[in-house]
């Protein structure tokens, strides 16, 4: 886990105090060594957290022949079984790392090389005799990469601030990725918050041809569900082999030369991940857990009652108290961008918790979104029975369910996202799930309407609705192909900044290519067995510890933000930041109606996701552009 930086030049420059620059800006992600090459027109640099193999041999930039010289950034699992059909080839190995072994296996595959390892990553490869850069991010985007490109050539970077070091300039704000931003907390796929600044989309490669001055990009793998219609596997034998792919993922991310633990919430995921974990290892495991000191928020004590009687060594951090404006600061100097997930706090704290101990951490990210975990899927299965009679009472649910989404009451949250699913088009259920979403609608209503010009007006639903009607061939197929888009661009970014933040690699088992690539062909009716979602590891975890535990209410992993928004102590703060004059959010937004809902909010209403955006937003401006 490690820090990648990039400047390619056309014609030949000097660019190492750059460089350095550029490095010292990300050096939390690799504190352990940091080494520069340069050859003229190419320039790479990397800072190194030290995971296998602790010796200089493994240091990079790492260079094969003086032909192939690679920066890399991840791990790659099955490097052990590619190292040996390489030595069966001919080839020979100066370290145990698995970066010469992605050096050498381009040496011998060439590009083919990204189609034979599995793990996380992103990396660039400068081929000397072809005069070609070579880079590529895994499937799911865990690792990011940011790049610029004109004229004069291209630069990358694993974190957005290094990358504006490295071409010397701020550039403009994309208003128009504020709108995405606002309704989904993240920004379209290959966007950032700044034009011409670039991501490479996950599962795409990025080729530079130096000579010719070209730049071309493309998928070379896009993790997608194909939900299968036939009885080929039954339920039973489903679960056996998820199982099977799950322990064979938590093997391979059990492997390092650092401390290595689980962080475990006491949820499914990650209390699967650590009763396995400590199974397959040869010493007792470490888990760390944080806690909350409102109830309503606090998931550990479950965490204590998985341990229970085990040899798992298990410690308990509570969640600090918490200034909020102070951490909001820290949050906007670590996310570089408006980031929408508050959860991004608590996150942080947890990884903050683990540095002292441990390098390497297994997490439960990502099993929502493979097996379908979230809430959402229980509306859309609502959805599929309710459409034969659309032709007859779609008509009925149009006006009335919005009205509900930001209800004091559960229930009619619930009761509007029922109608929501009533309607014909399943793209204004998906949309309506994002709970802290300000939609086209609110977004005319309370924004000036220089602001709601300047941002795109209604682009991004009309686009989304597009996206939304190309994932997939059924409603619940499309459903979870988006939430892969939401893993990506949101819940894996906060993972990545808050564990590199804090020098710690977060591995993620049920991210496995592997264990998604048989379960995101299974029948629906297999894959939520019984209209139940998430069924498959309930019932694994249900053999190691009991159905009540496994098929408790899903809590999730969020601070009582509601509660610091409402505190008299922030009330006042808050209305003066947002109210700024020369603030982004009073550029954009009408005065009066900021007041309107923060005074909602205030009376019990829950609009908490949508004033943090707004906090977020702001703080990043004034740290940025004041």
């Amino acid at each position: 886990m490690c820090g990648i930086v990039g400047i390619i030049k056309y014609k030949e420059q000097i660019e190492t105090e750059r460089i350095k620059r550029m490095l010292n800006l990300i050096s939390h992600r690799g504190p352990d060594n940091y080494n520069i090459f340069e050859n003229g027109k190419v320039h790479l640099g990397h800072c190194r957290l030290s995971i296998i193999d602790f010796s200089q041999k493994a240091n990079q930039p790492m260079n094969y022949k003086d032909e192939i010289i690679i920066t890399y950034n991840g791990e790659i699992y099955n490097f052990q079984e590619l190292r040996k059909i390489l030595e069966k080839k001919g080839y020979k190995f100066k370290s145990r790392c698995d970066t010469e072994v992605l050096l050498l296996g381009y040496s011998c595959w060439g590009e083919k090389v990204i189609d034979k390892i599995k793990g996380f990553f992103s990396f660039a490869i400068w081929d000397k005799k072809k005069q070609i850069i070579f880079c590529a991010r895994d499937p799911f985007g865990k690792k990011p990469f940011y790049y610029h490109s004109n004229k004069n050539g291209v630069t990358f970077a694993s974190g957005i601030n290094s990358l504006i070091e490295g071409i010397g300039f701020k550039p403009k704000i994309d208003y128009k990725q504020i709108s995405s931003y606002l309704l989904k907390g993240y920004f379209e796929a290959g966007f950032s918050i700044y034009e011409n600044i670039h991501t490479l989309k996950a599962g795409h490669f990025l080729r530079i041809d130096i000579e010719k001055k070209y730049l071309k990009t493309g998928s070379y793998c896009t993790p997608k569900f194909n939900l299968k219609n036939n009885d080929n596997i039954n339920y039973e034998e489903a679960c056996k082999k998820s199982e099977e792919l799950i322990k064979k993922a938590i093997k391979k991310r059990l492997i390092s030369d650092a401390p290595l633990g689980t962080l475990l919430s006491g949820g499914v995921d990650s209390s699967l991940i650590t009763l396995m974990a400590n199974e397959i290892s040869l010493k007792p495991i470490n888990a760390f857990t944080i806690a909350f000191r409102e109830k309503k928020f606090d998931e550990s004590v479950y965490a204590k009652k998985l341990v229970e009687g085990s040899n798992i060594r298990h410690k308990i951090n509570y969640a600090s108290d918490v200034n909020l404006f102070s951490v909001l600061s820290k949050m906007v100097q670590i996310y570089e961008e408006p980031f929408g997930d508050y959860s991004c706090m608590p996150t942080y704290q947890v990884f903050g918790s683990v540095k002292k101990h441990l390098r390497v951490v297994l997490t439960g990210d990502g099993g929502d979104e493979v097996f379908g975990g979230y809430i959402g899927a229980n509306v859309y299965l609502l959805r599929k029975l309710a459409q034969p009679f659309f032709k007859y009472f779609s008509f009925l649910f149009y006006k009335w369910p919005e009205i509900l989404l930001s209800s004091k009451y559960r229930l009619l949250r619930q009761i509007s996202y029922a109608g929501i699913a009533m309607r014909f088009d399943g793209a204004d259920l998906f949309y309506s799930l994002f709970h802290a979403s300000w939609t086209a609608k609110q977004r005319k209503y309370f924004m000036r309407k220089e602001g709601w010009t300047k941002t795109g007006k209604n682009e991004i639903e009309k686009k989304m609705r597009l996206k939304y009607k190309k994932s997939g061939k059924t409603d619940m197929e499309k459903y979870l192909n988006l939430n892969l888009e939401r893993l990506t661009e949101l819940f894996l970014t906060k993972i990545d900044r808050a564990s590199m933040a804090n020098s710690v690699e977060a591995r993620c088992p049920m991210l496995d290519i592997d264990l998604f690539d048989f379960v995101s062909k299974l029948p629906e009716k297999i894959l939520f067995h019984n209209k139940i979602r998430k069924s498959i590891p309930k019932d694994i975890l249900t053999k190691n510890t009991n159905k009540k535990f496994a098929y408790r209410r899903k809590m999730g992993f969020t601070p009582p933000l509601s509660c610091w928004l409402r505190d008299k102590k922030n009330i006042k703060q808050i209305e003066k930041t947002l109210l700024r004059p020369n603030g982004i959010i009073y550029e954009l937004f009408e005065p009066n109606k900021i007041k309107l809902i923060l005074k909602k909010h205030k009376s019990g209403h829950d609009c908490a996701g949508k004033i943090w955006k707004l906090l977020f937003l702001d703080e990043w401006h004034k740290q940025n552009f004041s």
